[in-house]
């Protein structure tokens, strides 16, 4: 009797320690499509930061990933090992190169770009979609700061990058891919913000790894300050299938 009653007096606690932290299915996709990102970019993508994932139908995820170049790297391609960032540098650097020859001995070389995508291969099992959102120019802290800020893009009146077809019957044709006008600016001059006029850069890119692209510029005059250096920003839209 006293056994028993001592061994109902004391209270056994039994305690299970997990061998990991729980996690939930929505930071577990998360997790795998971060991972998917840097699998299908071929490289860690040093350069941007995913912002946002939206779910979207047959399975697709859209990630918002916003891609940062300061004015040192506007023209080395060659080091950017992640395939979204180069992507997203290619056009930006093709951008940056013709705002960067307006200069008042030199002329603005409006012959046409062409770019290498060679290297550029996604799995389209996977990788759905690439868009770019918009693209985002502006002067160096260091342009801004030795012009005492008086550098402005107010010299700009349109820049647009069309892509040469041949349309059948009609022939020869450009299609818009991006455009600015200066009637449309919102920040004063002080940066150049492009409308977007192509829907998936994957179908760009599937058929010919050799994109050539027309420029088409109007200046107003010729810019208050010639010695410019420039920082970007692209903002791509990424959608991803999960492979299960």
């Amino acid at each position: 009797m006293f056994l028993v009653t001592t061994l109902s007096s004391c209270k056994i606690e039994e305690k299970i320690t997990p061998l990991a932290e729980p996690i939930t299915l929505a930071e577990l996709q998360r997790e795998q499509l971060k991972k998917e990102l840097e699998i299908q970019g071929k490289s860690v993508a040093n350069s941007s930061t995913l912002d946002s994932i939206d779910y979207g139908e047959d399975g697709v995820y859209y990630l918002k990933v916003t891609y940062n170049i300061d004015e040192v790297d506007i023209f080395e391609v060659a080091n950017i090992p992640n395939q979204f960032e180069q992507l997203a540098h290619s056009f930006m650097g093709t951008l940056a190169r013709i705002v960067l020859g307006i200069k008042g001995s030199q002329n603005v070389d409006l012959s046409n770009y062409t770019l290498d995508l060679t290297d550029l291969n996604f799995d389209s099992e996977i990788v759905r979609s690439v868009r770019i959102h918009k693209i985002f120019l502006k002067y160096s802290d260091q342009v801004e700061q030795n012009s005492d800020f008086q550098a402005d893009f107010s010299f700009v009146e349109s820049l647009e990058l069309a892509q040469p077809i041949i349309l059948p019957v009609i022939g020869k044709a450009d299609k818009l891919l991006f455009s600015y006008r200066r009637r449309n600016n919102r920040c004063y001059y002080k940066c150049l913000e492009f409308e977007v006029h192509q829907q998936n850069l994957l179908e760009l890119i599937k058929d010919d790894k050799e994109l050539v692209l027309k420029p088409l510029l109007t200046i107003k005059s010729l810019p208050k300050v010639t010695d410019l250096k420039i920082q970007g920003q692209v903002e791509l839209h990424i959608g991803l299938k999960l492979p299960f």
